[in-house]
């Protein structure tokens, strides 16, 4: 009898291990990840009004909550993954303080370096702009600043941004770490490493595979970064426009098929669905369509049609590989931390193209004629 009920106890006890170990805590994960893309924001606004170029200087509140919300999936997936590491390195710490502790330490840790990458990459696009500046003024001047003048204006904005990068990492590391250990006292000083799952729950997760939810996500991510471009292109050229209209349409209903009608011809059709705007956005960039406004002309690379591309290739991979091994992907799920940081990836890309669409911000790719690039979407 004694063997049974601790037969039962140890299996009640996993159960209850597995029921909390297949949960995300995502309202933890969004709020923390909220609030820290919020105040590094803040920094790099700064950085960028202070030092940065003129250009962007503008509009400085506009521009900070916007690009708080395009890096959000950014600190998203910086906050889930240490979620996911803390749960291997403080699950079986005998003290809740230490793993509360340690936990709060990964996060800070995660958040600072997403900030510092977001920080790093504000400047280099900052400098690059200024470096711009400087020898179109210096070629205006008649000559007087030669090369070793523009050389070292060059090198004298290049040490201020440095310089200025490495003065706010401090105040990135304490900001969040006041912000994280503010949010857990929030939460009454206790941190939950994961969420557990109802039976219904466990039962859609058994239905639906996680590559499918993967592939549904990316497909969802594509279709948005596709209607931001719809207007300009309708505007451009009314075929173009349509073509996205029914591109974004195709997209949002095979998300829905995925997810709903898993099967092999779902998958067959979904990867021609990526294939064929990959081929046509290939063909525009390296050789130049036929037809349209510019027939013959190659199309310069803009961030939005570089994500929306990235994004329809992960499509077409995750397709076909679903056509060819059905089961063997239900038989090796993914984890719920994984899964949750592929989606934050792909909200990430996303994001990011759709941004792009719309603001100067992140122009990053410029056309041979000196013009911004991102005014061309395409996807494809």
């Amino acid at each position: 009898m004694t063997a049974v009920l601790v037969g039962f106890r140890a299996g009640s006890e996993q159960r209850a291990r597995s029921r909390v170990d297949n949960g995300v805590p995502w309202l933890t994960v969004l709020a923390f990840a909220a609030v820290l893309a919020l105040a590094d924001g803040f920094w790099t606004t700064s950085v960028r009004g202070a030092v940065g170029s003129i250009s962007r200087a503008q509009g400085p509140f506009a521009r900070w909550w916007h690009e708080a919300a395009v890096v959000l999936p950014a600190y998203a997936f910086a906050v889930l993954g240490a979620i996911s590491l803390s749960r291997r390195l403080f699950t079986r710490a005998r003290s809740s303080v230490m793993r509360t502790a340690g936990t709060a330490a990964v996060i800070v840790l995660a958040a600072t370096l997403t900030g510092m990458i977001v920080l790093i990459a504000d400047a280099a696009w900052d400098y690059h702009l200024q470096a711009g500046q400087i020898r179109m003024m210096t070629s205006m001047d008649g000559g007087t600043c030669g090369h070793r003048c523009v050389t070292d204006q060059l090198h004298a904005t290049l040490a201020l941004h440095v310089r200025a990068v490495i003065y706010v990492s401090r105040w990135v590391l304490l900001t969040n770490t006041g912000l994280v250990v503010w949010m857990i006292a929030l939460l009454g000083g206790r941190l939950a490493l994961a969420r557990g799952i109802g039976s219904r729950r466990g039962a859609l997760a058994g239905r639906c595979a996680d590559a499918r939810i993967v592939l549904a996500g990316v497909l969802a991510g594509s279709a948005a970064v596709h209607a931001a471009v719809i207007g300009e292109h309708l505007a451009e050229w009314p075929a173009a426009g349509e073509f996205f209209i029914g591109l974004t349409g195709a997209e949002l209903a095979a998300a829905a098929l995925v997810l709903v009608r898993p099967r092999a011809w779902t998958y067959a059709l979904t990867a021609l669905l990526a294939a064929g705007p990959l081929f046509v956005w290939t063909y525009s960039r390296f050789v130049g369509l036929p037809i349209g406004p510019e027939p013959g002309q190659k199309e310069p690379v803009g961030l939005p049609d570089a994500a929306a591309s990235m994004l329809e290739l992960v499509t077409l991979a995750l397709a076909v590989a679903l056509f060819a091994s059905v089961h063997s992907w239900r038989r090796r799920p993914l984890t719920p931390a994984a899964r949750g940081l592929v989606l934050a990836a792909v909200a990430l890309v996303t994001a990011i193209g759709v941004a792009a669409t719309g603001s100067t911000s992140f122009d990053l790719f410029v056309a041979p004629n000196g013009h911004s690039a991102t005014a061309h979407d395409g996807g494809e």
